[in-house]
């Protein structure tokens, strides 16, 4: 690979899916923002950190993580030092801002919503302008080329990695609550930030809760945090069983993937989710619908199945009833979901990828 192309990778968000794998190949750099800080005084250092990369090295690219207003800035630099940009989109940022619009709509909360519509007028002006995009499946590399009417040649697909050694530990604290002796874990972690991944896990629910009231061996374990979160608690208490562990938010999630057996994972709105990589690297067989780049994460039948995302009812129960019936199987199902994101989604393959990647937007569009 030609490594001549050098690239300053710009991101505020989960540093460890674009800018480690990045960093790994020679002539590149990264900046992080610290969210941490004030609002203004993030910027303000943004801005000189930006401009001080420039004046230490020669970049042929900026590559920055979303559109918001770390892309406008980035854009405008780019402009100042004539340097391309390609921005690089991890979700569905054109349906998640139409959520949060209606949202904010809804709630008559006028001051969220120019929020929001603002963001939406920035990211025109981003997608306007860039080189191309990078998108993480080619689910959203569809959508992408969509909502931006960009050509197809300029939007390409880059993996994320995943941490393998901190999924694939194999020891148990013992003191989470989810370990119980003699029991089979099915196990969801999912964001409840979004209405889509709570209405996956609803569903999920929906369909499992008969298997949860005559099986006494089954739990089922969901993990994650959000302001989606109070209402599936609400919706938990009225379910009649014992064996659901609704956790929230958990610090330490690789405990979590460790004691789990079976991984099942339903969203209507995702691009290509980390928590299907994790549950990979853990080993465990995973259980997904066939809606957004799920069905790239999974080869039905081999790593995982594929359950159909308008299932009918008792469809997926008799998905989870065979894992559960069969550990054997489900066991050979993570043992081939690990060797895959072993090989496919390393640190130094996605780094490798994306400078290739890169180098052909620049070379065609």
């Amino acid at each position: 690979m030609n490594n001549s192309c050098n690239i300053l990778l710009v991101t505020a968000h989960r540093p460890s899916k674009t800018a480690g794998p990045v960093e790994t190949v020679s002539g590149s750099d990264a900046i992080i923002l610290d969210n941490s800080s004030n609002f203004l005084i993030k910027y303000v250092f943004f801005v000189k950190k930006l401009f001080t990369k420039f004046y230490q090295s020669d970049y042929d690219v900026i590559v920055v993580n979303g559109m918001n207003l770390i892309g406008l800035i980035s854009v405008l630099v780019g402009q100042i030092t004539s340097t391309p940009v390609i921005v690089r989109i991890g979700g569905n940022i054109w349906l998640r801002s139409r959520e949060r619009m209606n949202q904010y709509w809804n709630e008559r909360s006028p001051l969220r919503l120019m929020k929001y519509i603002l963001r939406f007028v920035i990211s025109r002006v981003v997608q306007s302008t860039v080189a191309g995009f990078i998108t993480v499946s080619g689910d959203l590399r569809q959508k992408t080329i969509k909502n931006t009417n960009i050509s197809d040649s300029c939007v390409k697909v880059v993996r994320t990695p995943v941490q393998q050694d901190l999924y694939a530990s194999e020891y148990l604290s013992g003191s989470l609550p989810c370990i119980e002796a003699n029991k089979t874990f099915l196990l969801t972690v999912s964001n409840f930030k979004f209405p889509a991944k709570y209405e996956g896990v609803v569903k999920i629910l929906d369909d499992v809760v008969p298997l949860l009231k005559e099986r006494e061996d089954l739990v089922y374990v969901i993990a994650g945090g959000g302001r989606y979160l109070p209402a599936l608690e609400q919706y938990v208490e009225k379910i009649n069983t014992d064996n659901i562990r609704l956790l929230g938010y958990v610090e330490n999630i690789k405990e979590i993937y460790a004691c789990g057996d079976i991984f099942v994972y339903v969203s209507y709105n995702d691009g290509y989710p980390n928590v299907m990589l994790e549950a990979a690297a853990a080993g465990l067989p995973r259980i997904a619908n066939t809606a957004c780049g799920l069905p790239e994460q999974v080869e039905d039948g081999v790593d995982g199945i594929l359950v159909d995302s308008d299932w009918e009812e008792g469809a997926l129960r008799e998905v989870v009833e065979s894992l559960v019936n069969d550990p054997e199987r489900a066991s050979k199902m993570g043992g081939s979901a690990k060797k895959r994101v072993l090989t496919n989604n390393n640190k130094q393959k996605i780094g490798r990828d994306f400078h290739n990647t890169v180098e052909e937007i620049l070379e065609n569009c």
